[in-house]
């Protein structure tokens, strides 16, 4: 014969699981268009000789090599990020191969940029860029770690002293670049990794675009950036093992629980609680107002484990009531939101 079980559910507070919760970014494409805060990379390697900073207003103190001040106040989203340290910003000043100049994409200062793309094709790449010298205004791009020659040097030439858009790309006979001519191939749909790197140490990117449309044309800061949205996912509405029993009241509806007959008779009452790291919140279970059972939260290295305290022995007669009280620990690491219980449970074993 099986044995008739009770069980009561008390839950102090509850989350919300939280989408993306490693903090990154997660970039698409939208009908062909993609736009990126360039502060948001997924990762940056090959740092060792020159790396990527973020400047805002509240991040803008630093002790390394620089030729300019701070240019967060124009900025995309108030943030943009700039090569350090600097030490060629103008031409008069000594070029180090692979230490303040990189001839080819990959090679110092890698940033990537996972986006996920429902149409493959030809991108066009426009950057947002402030330069102050005449050696601080080319970058390199790629896609899935290849370089290649269509979209190596984009350039910026004109707009000094501000920031600017650019799609040109440096070819031999026109180092400022014709418009528009910086390009990816993304062959396929699903994610690819769009990729910087340097040129030049002291160039500034304030935000990146990806377009199919060749004849756009960014201007200002007004496009935001084209990312996922994440779904919220539904709470928690049942308890492990819930479909054994025959009865569930939300707590919420009914904070007592009248016995009915099917109820009637001898049983085990269990309550199901949440462990907290600090406090331990009290429970005690009443039967027409008289305690029956108390309990207490034991000392746990985790929050929101669910917890079973049990109790044997409990004659239940029809329309007897069965309460729990809840006297949540001043210390208590979980913290009502809308009430102190989740469900009442209530039932047989089948």
């Amino acid at each position: 014969m099986l044995k008739k079980t009770f069980i009561l559910s008390v839950v102090i507070g509850s989350a919300v699981a939280q989408a993306f919760a490693n903090g990154v970014t997660a970039h698409v494409e939208q009908d062909g268009f993609v736009a990126i805060e360039a502060e948001n990379f997924a990762t940056q390697h090959l740092d060792q000789k020159r790396s990527w900073h973020t400047f805002s207003q509240y991040n803008f103190h630093h002790d390394m090599q620089d030729s300019d001040l701070p240019h967060y106040d124009d900025a995309s989203g108030g943030a943009y990020i700039e090569l350090l340290p600097d030490t060629r910003a103008n031409h008069h000043e000594t070029l180090v191969r692979g230490e303040n100049f990189a001839e080819f994409g990959g090679e110092v200062a890698v940033l990537s940029y996972p986006v996920l793309f429902e149409t493959p094709g030809t991108y066009y790449i426009w950057a947002r860029a402030f330069s102050t010298g005449s050696e601080d205004n080319g970058v390199h791009f790629g896609l899935n770690n290849q370089w290649p020659e269509s979209s190596a040097r984009l350039q910026l030439c004109d707009g000094k002293d501000l920031w600017t858009w650019s799609s040109a790309r440096r070819v031999p006979d026109n180092h400022c670049g014709t418009p528009n001519t910086v390009s990816i191939e993304v062959p396929s749909a699903g994610v690819h990794n769009l990729m910087l790197s340097m040129r030049e140490d002291g160039f500034e990117l304030d935000k990146i675009i990806l377009t199919q449309d060749k004849s756009f044309v960014p201007q200002g800061t007004a496009i935001q950036p084209t990312v996922s949205t994440p779904s919220e996912f539904p709470k928690k509405q049942q308890l492990k093992g819930i479909l054994q029993y025959k009865r569930i009241l939300d707590a919420q509806e009914n904070f007592k629980y009248v016995v009915d007959k099917r109820e009637v008779g001898t049983h085990q009452l269990t309550l199901v609680t949440l462990s907290e790291k600090i406090g331990q919140s009290s429970f005690q279970i009443m039967l027409n107002g008289k305690e029956v059972a108390k309990f207490v939260n034991p000392p746990m290295q985790v929050d929101n484990k669910e917890i079973y305290l049990s109790v044997d022995g409990i004659q239940l007669n029809k329309n007897d009531i069965v309460e729990v009280k809840v006297m949540p620990s001043a210390h208590s690491t979980n913290k009502p939101t809308q009430s102190l219980w989740r469900a009442l449970v209530v039932g047989t074993l089948r």
